[in-house]
């Protein structure tokens, strides 16, 4: 998600491919009136929890790289979702095309 980018800029792309993600699980399992409307707030969720995880695992081994390699997209990654209303990135993610 975070790494996503394309001609219409990377917020857009992110988006995108975030409502791709959302729209294959859906046809494969479909969602429930009630999935949906939380489903932007279970996202910002998991990113935040990526992101606890990330920066606790960090403090304990300051000096590995690789663990700080999705801190910062994750960061942009939950601030572009939090900055969208819910309402809107649900209509966003339930778009077919």
């Amino acid at each position: 998600l975070q790494y996503a980018d394309g001609p219409a800029g990377p917020r857009l792309a992110q988006l995108e491919a975030l409502a791709a993600i959302v729209r294959a699980y859906d046809a494969q399992l479909p969602l429930r009136e009630e999935e949906w409307r939380v489903l932007p707030t279970l996202i910002a969720s998991r990113i935040a929890m990526s992101l606890t995880i990330g920066a606790f695992s960090s403090s304990k081994d300051p000096d590995n790289e690789y663990l700080k390699l999705t801190l910062r997209p994750g960061w942009e990654a939950l601030k572009q979702l939090r900055a969208t209303p819910a309402a809107a990135l649900e209509a966003a993610l339930r778009r077919t095309s």
